[in-house]
């Protein structure tokens, strides 16, 4: 992504056994995980990716 964005709604009350029956699931891990960020969140690492 070289510090670019992503638009993405992200529905953060997923339950990890829709993972496998929705795809846009996984944006919520991915959050959880803090792979990425919300807007307004400042990354914990310069390198860290981020999702608008």
């Amino acid at each position: 992504m070289r510090g670019g964005s992503v638009a993405k709604v992200i529905d953060e009350q997923v339950v990890f056994s829709e993972l496998r029956t929705r795809p846009d699931a996984a944006w919520a891990l991915l959050l959880a995980a803090g792979y990425v960020t919300a807007p307004g969140e400042p990354p914990e690492r310069p390198d860290e990716q981020k999702a608008t």
